[in-house]
């Protein structure tokens, strides 16, 4: 089995807006203005996709991103 987990578990679609973002930069404050959603669903949604991607941040995120 392969120890690479950041497939392991699939992101939900706005999982997916709210990763795409990170990876463009955008602070999470930032990203709440522009889905238009509270800044703790935001953290909420980040905590989720750090377990789902096995990161401990986002700086850590971006860099298995372009892995």
């Amino acid at each position: 089995m392969s120890k690479d987990k950041t497939h392991i578990f699939k992101l939900t679609n706005r999982e997916q807006e709210v990763y795409e973002l990170l990876l463009k930069g955008f602070t999470q404050k930032k990203i709440s203005e522009i889905l238009g959603a509270k800044l703790s669903s935001i953290q909420s949604y980040a905590h989720i996709i750090y377990e789902k991607k096995g990161v401990s941040g986002v700086k850590e995120l971006i860099e298995v991103a372009n892995a």
